[in-house]
This record gives C-alpha cells, sequence and structure tokens, in this order.
C-alpha cells in the first residue's frame, strides 16, 4: 500500500468476520489505500458451541487499526472509521469493568435450539414483529441461555453491572473512549427483539422472552457519533456501526432495486430492495440495511448457513488442503460432470426452509474432489431456490453482484447458469469493507471498481437436472 502524503479524504473501515479482524483505509472515491487483517480463532464444542474470545477480537481489532494508520502514514488524516460485525453474535459483559462475562457467542452457534423450539407458538408474533424467523442462531435465545447457564451473567444483573447484547455493542464500548452503552438498528435486530416498525426494543417480546430492557443497549441510528477511538495516534471519530452482511450492499454504493446483491463468505447473504417499508415475504427475512435520522433502508434477505464454512468443513474431513479450494475448484466443478448430491445442513437448513437441526447428507458416490464439487454445487442450488422465492414478490433482477471471500468462480459460473441471469463479480471482494466506507463518506463520487469479471449465462441441461433432483431429495428428508 502506498505511504505517500494522502491529501485526499480518508475512512477506516473495521471489520470482525467468522475468521478474522480487518481494517480497510479508503478514500473518498471508494479507493483502497490501506489493508491489514488478523486471523481470529473460532472454538467449536458439543451442542452445536460456536464462540470466539472477546478480549482476543478486541486486541486483534486495535492491531490492525494501528497496522492499517501506519500504512497510510503519520502525514494521513482519517476524518472517521466504521465498524461492522456479524449481527447475530452476542457477548455478556460488566457495564462498569468492561470485563466479559462470556465467551462470544457465534451466529453460527445452535445451543439454544431446544430452548428456542418450545417458543414456536409465537413464530407468528415474532415475525410480524421483527420480520425474522424464529431461529436459535439469532441472539435472544443465546441471551436467555446466559441469563440462566452462567453464574457470572446472573450474578451481575442482581447487582445492575449486566450488560449484553449484540456483540457490536460491546465492541463500541471496548473501542472509543467514551465507553458508550449503544447499538444500531442493524445488528439489533437480529437480537429477535426489536420492533421493526418502532426500531426500539419490543416490550412485548422482552417480557416474552425474560429479557431485561436494563441490560440491553440503547438503539441509535447507524450514522451516529459513537465516540472517538481510544488506541489511535489522531483523534478518529466512530461514525457508522452495522452489520457485516448489510455493510457489503453498500459496496458498489447505494444499492439499486433490480439487482440481487449476494454476499459469499462463511455463510451466503441474498439480499434485494424491499419495494415497500418493511415487507413481508413468505419464507424470507425482512432486514433493516441502514438508518440515518429519519431515511431507512430495508432489504428482503435469503440466508444460506453452510457456505464458505460447508466447504472447509468437508475439506477437511477429506483431508483436501483448504488453500486449494481458490485454485482448483473451477476446474474441478468443469471436469466433475457427474458430482454426488450434497445436501447441504451445515450451520442449519437455512431459507427458505428453516430448519436448524437439518442433518447434511452426500448422496451418491465420487472421490473426495467430486464430493467438494457437491457442496459447492449445493451452495448454488441453495441461493437459486432463495431468488425464485424472492422473484414471487419482488422486481426480476437484470443481474446478480456476487462479492466474499467465498466467491469462486466456479460457484459464479454455476449461479448464472442455473438463475439464468448474469452474474457480475467486482474486482474487489472486501465488499464489506468498501460498504462501511461509502457509509461513512457518503460521498458522490464513488467510483467504480474498475471491469467487473463477468459470467453469462450458459447452457447447463445437467446441473438443472441435478437441481431438481436436489430439490426432490430435500422436500423428501425435510418430510
Amino acid at each position: 500500500m502506498s505511504r505517500n502524503k494522502v491529501t485526499t479524504t480518508l475512512h477506516l473501515s473495521l471489520e470482525q468476520t467468522g475468521t478474522c479482524c480487518r481494517a480497510s483505509v479508503f478514500d473518498n472515491r471508494g479507493q483502497l489505500r490501506a489493508l491489514a487483517e488478523q486471523s481470529v480463532h473460532t472454538f467449536r464444542g458439543r451442542e452445536q458451541r460456536v464462540e470466539h474470545d472477546p478480549l482476543e477480537l478486541v486486541q486483534a481489532l486495535i492491531g490492525v487499526t494501528h497496522e492499517a494508520c501506519k500504512q497510510v502514514g503519520k502525514q494521513a488524516s482519517i476524518r472517521n472509521a466504521g465498524l461492522a460485525t456479524q449481527r447475530s453474535s452476542i457477548v455478556c459483559w460488566d457495564r462498569v469493568t468492561g470485563e466479559p462475562l462470556s465467551n462470544v457467542i457465534s451466529w453460527q452457534d445452535r445451543r439454544a435450539t431446544e430452548q428456542v423450539a418450545k417458543l414456536g407458538k409465537y413464530q407468528n408474533l415474532i415475525r410480524s414483529k421483527t420480520g425474522l424467523v424464529l431461529s436459535p442462531h439469532y441472539g435472544m435465545g443465546k441471551l436467555n441461555w446466559c441469563l440462566n447457564n452462567l453464574s457470572a451473567v446472573s450474578d451481575s444483573l442482581a447487582r445492575g453491572r449486566l450488560a449484553f447484547g449484540p456483540l457490536a455493542s460491546y465492541l463500541v464500548s471496548q473501542l472509543v473512549k467514551e465507553k458508550p452503552l449503544v447499538v444500531d438498528p442493524v445488528n439489533a435486530s437480529r437480537t429477535l427483539l426489536l420492533d421493526l416498525a418502532t426500531l426500539d426494543w419490543s416490550e412485548p417480546l422482552l417480557d416474552l422472552f425474560k429479557i431485561p430492557e436494563k441490560a440491553l443497549p440503547k438503539i441509535v441510528p447507524t450514522g451516529h457519533d459513537y465516540g472517538i477511538l481510544a488506541s489511535t495516534n489522531q483523534p478518529i471519530p466512530l461514525s457508522v456501526v452495522t452489520g457485516e452482511q448489510s455493510a457489503s450492499m453498500f459496496s458498489l454504493g447505494s444499492p439499486e432495486p433490480d439487482i440481487i446483491y449476494i454476499n459469499l463468505d462463511s455463510g451466503a447473504f441474498i439480499r434485494q430492495l424491499s419495494p415497500r417499508n418493511p415487507q413481508i415475504v413468505e419464507g424470507l427475512l425482512t432486514s433493516i440495511l441502514a438508518k440515518k435520522q429519519s431515511d431507512i433502508l430495508y432489504a428482503i434477505e435469503g440466508t444460506v448457513n453452510g457456505a464458505g464454512s460447508a466447504l472447509s468443513i468437508v475439506a477437511d474431513e477429506l483431508d483436501v488442503d483448504g488453500n486449494l479450494l481458490g485454485e482448483n475448484l473451477g476446474q474441478w466443478m468443469t471436469d466433475c460432470k457427474q458430482p454426488p448430491l450434497f445436501l447441504n445442513g451445515v450451520a442449519g437448513l437455512g431459507s427458505p426452509y428453516w430448519r436448524p437441526e437439518f442433518k447434511s447428507e452426500m448422496v451418491g458416490h465420487g472421490d473426495k474432489y467430486a464430493q467438494l464439487v457437491a457442496v459447492a454445487e449445493s451452495i448454488v442450488f441453495l441461493i437459486h431456490r432463495n431468488i425464485q422465492t424472492m422473484s414471487r414478490r419482488l422486481e426480476m433482477p437484470r443481474k446478480l453482484v456476487v462479492t466474499g471471500d467465498s466467491a469462486y468462480p466456479g460457484i459464479c459460473q454455476k449461479l448464472a447458469n442455473l438463475s439464468k441471469i448474469r452474474v457480475e463479480k467486482p474486482k474487489m471482494q472486501h465488499g464489506a469493507a468498501r460498504g462501511l466506507a461509502f457509509l461513512c463518506s457518503e460521498s458522490e463520487n464513488w467510483l467504480p471498481l474498475g471491469p467487473a469479471t463477468g459470467y453469462p449465462v450458459e447452457e447447463d441441461v445437467e446441473l438443472c437436472q441435478r437441481y431438481s433432483l436436489w430439490r426432490q431429495l430435500v422436500r423428501a428428508k425435510l418430510d
């Protein structure tokens, strides 16, 4: 990255993903000036537990922030910063000392599955209030689990010192000097406790799920004066906080209603602007994209829980080096003419099915590379299933814009072939970071990233046939 003196306005993007913490610096035209990242550990345990160390995340974010600022040089002036996190991850901490009282419980964690299943009779109420479905992936079940199973959390609540909620709120409290207890509406919505109409905590849902409002952060707009970053040599205000997936929709500037945006990382998230605010589409989610003062953007969203994570897990099981996926998956998908079918239940079956206990299954035979092709095709199938569901209510898209670390060429081409919609993959794949910078900048001069890689539709009869059989197998397994 360039170390020359920067004369344009700069913006710092901080991300906490499922695998790393990342700091990027962009100028006011969306050009990348610095990038630093650090891997973080993921702890997977019994009862489908997935956790991170909260202190490790804080230190990693501080470390990458220092490195990114160093890359642009001491003479560079960074106007502001934004933070994007995984939306459904939660953590509990002491509001006085800042000490964590729990690990970060990841969005992928499903320890509350049994408890959440008992609330099935309230799913219509939850749907109408939150725009979401009842699922153990969201924060409510995790927060309730912490209250009932971690003595440090219940003791802190009794002493009036408990703070808990979305991971974003904890990170803000640790990264800025003012240590506020606040959260943006995007991350708050993934607790299953936010009223979509008022954008405030829902009293009926708080009472129903026995979540004490006094321990939750105050909800503020996406664009807000969160405070000044505490660990930087220059005063950098944190002015935007949102979810990683919501930020990615702004990577090319303001999102357009006739484009479906797909971000492929550990999971895959499929979104299209909602023409009416808010709109409920059966089988899909209504998500908040951003709130700035009175202006609110909503999207209809589909979720594939096992995308990059499914490829990584199966690659490990087959003793295939995960680093080979980026280089070879496209060729494997071209060469393998009759792969088996993978019924993908990694981290649960997402939209439009919503079956958290769906067990993965490989149907058919093939060598380990053919099995990885089957996993990749299952991601394509699940994305296409969501696109089909969206098309019943929303405008047909003129193209699919795909970003993310798992947006491999073979997956992009197969998606174009199956959906019969052109796929474009922008040159830079850190879509959430660039989208975060756009929200910080509010620039009218956001430049294109250069020519995107295009994947025109190709005839693929065999793929369409496999998709039809895959749908039959999933339906039979669900029955």
